[in-house]
């Protein structure tokens, strides 16, 4: 008798959902109808493709989180507690493990592992499946690991959830994926990868703005930024920052306008650094310079305004006045102070919500409301090309999250997002030249900050 004939008459009853959580709440959308209601239907439809057997919800059937029995990984099936019954029966169990368990995971293929090298691992998930006959008898017991993986170059804007691996919508698809593998019998996966997108928190200020703009992704060759905006192809470049300590006193002193030094005593600034880094506008023909006047802090725990730049390691302090530049060849064409920590209280982000890019909604995933006031690490505020202008620095340079809110005439003129230099742009203000998108992206992602 082949297991297509231990099924009987009936259809086969889904028993119970189960999930445990080693960190994490991914899982808990099993417990949302909407992907409740999913999971059920696509188990009936791939069981009717590989089973060749309806399976429908059962009266007795549940969802539930179990509760964790060991602080260490558990790599075998649960055991089974289920109780004969008339017909045959189907359970679901699923796991979020800590990474490391990876590391448990015994003769990963070479290739698989090369294939994890080239991503950002971010999860690693197993399911298991086990389907029985009405009179006890195991016809199925499969178990099927998953290592979610996200691409290392950003592919949407937004902060991402510390909870959630993937929106509910993208898990949804990640189980449909899943399904088959473990309902059919003739495939012997038991590891497999998958890519996915970060699950984003909802905010009020930087999704609401980037719904209808124009999202310009960007490429990096042999350290060139390149972006098509216009029909054009932009080309962008940072050579690397320089360092020139500013002698105050003596036959070497070095030669700053006298409302530099002024501001540099004025705030008891000791020690005082140029630090510089050149930039260019290949398209456009434009050199420019970046320069800051700075200070290394000695102790960085100290002050609450430093941060280690990423690019050196070393904890700079800003000069707190309108004394940073950039120019164009000999010109200065920007004036800009730089402050760090500040907090806004009307933007916020909503730990409780995430935003679906798929249809530019929220979804509430937590019944409990938690909502943050949003901290810029630095803003940088001044005058370019003798116009107003602002950037809010989300996350340092080289950060998971570098998040750039950039201001233009007192417009919001794009947001960007990327860890070393510009990865996604979202453009808002169409009408902006070429020249001065250019000098506000190289101004943005310099690595001075």
């Amino acid at each position: 008798m082949g297991v297509m004939d231990s099924f009987g008459q009936k259809p086969i009853e889904v028993m119970a959902i189960k999930y445990q959580s080693y960190g994490g709440s991914t899982l808990s959308f099993l417990e949302m109808p909407e992907v409740s209601n999913q999971l059920l239907h696509s188990l009936d439809s791939f069981s009717r493709h590989f089973l060749q057997q309806p399976m429908v919800k059962s009266k007795q059937f549940k969802i539930y989180q179990e509760a964790i029995q060991d602080a260490g990984v558990k790599m075998k099936s649960p055991a089974n507690d289920q109780k004969t019954t008339p017909t045959a029966t189907f359970e679901l169990t699923m796991t979020e493990l800590p990474l490391n368990a990876l590391l448990r995971v015994p003769d990963l293929d070479s290739g698989f592992i090369q294939l994890l090298l080239q991503k950002q691992t971010v999860g690693f998930l197993q399911m298991n499946a086990k389907l029985l006959a009405a009179d006890g008898i195991v016809l199925l017991n499969k178990d099927l690991k998953i290592v979610l993986s996200r691409n290392k170059k950003t592919v949407v804007i937004g902060f991402i959830s510390p909870d959630y691996l993937v929106s509910p919508k993208s898990f949804s698809k990640l189980l449909d994926a899943c399904l088959p593998i473990l309902l059919d019998s003739k495939n012997e996966s038991e590891i497999i990868q998958m890519t996915t997108v970060p699950a984003i928190l909802a905010d009020n200020f930087i999704q609401p703005n980037i719904k209808t703009a124009s999202k310009l992704p960007t490429n990096i060759n042999q350290g060139i930024i390149q972006y098509n905006w216009k029909q054009q192809l932009q080309y962008l470049r940072y050579q690397a920052p320089s360092y020139e300590t500013i002698v105050m006193r003596g036959k070497k002193q070095t030669l700053i306008p006298k409302s530099l030094e002024q501001s540099i005593f004025d705030n008891q600034f000791r020690d005082p650094i140029f630090l510089r880094e050149e930039c260019r506008d290949i398209l456009g023909d434009k050199n420019y310079l970046i320069q800051c006047v700075v200070t290394i802090e000695t102790n960085p725990f100290a002050n609450e305004g430093t941060y280690l730049n990423k690019k050196t390691g070393l904890p700079f302090r800003f000069l707190p006045s309108n004394d940073h530049i950039m120019k164009q060849d000999k010109d200065t064409i920007a004036l800009f102070s730089v402050t760090t920590n500040k907090t806004d209280p009307n933007k916020q982000r909503f730990f409780h919500q995430l935003y679906s890019a798929i249809d530019s909604n929220s979804v509430t995933v937590s019944a409990k409301i938690k909502a943050e006031d949003h901290v810029y690490n630095y803003e940088m505020k001044g005058i370019l090309k003798e116009q107003p202008f602002q950037i809010f620095y989300s996350g340092m340079h080289g950060a998971v999250e570098t998040i750039r809110e950039v201001f233009y005439k007192d417009q919001l003129v794009c947001i960007v997002q990327g860890r070393e230099y510009p990865e996604l742009i979202a453009v808002l203000d169409d009408s902006i030249d070429l020249i001065t998108l250019n000098q506000l992206l190289l101004l943005a992602f310099s690595s001075l900050f």
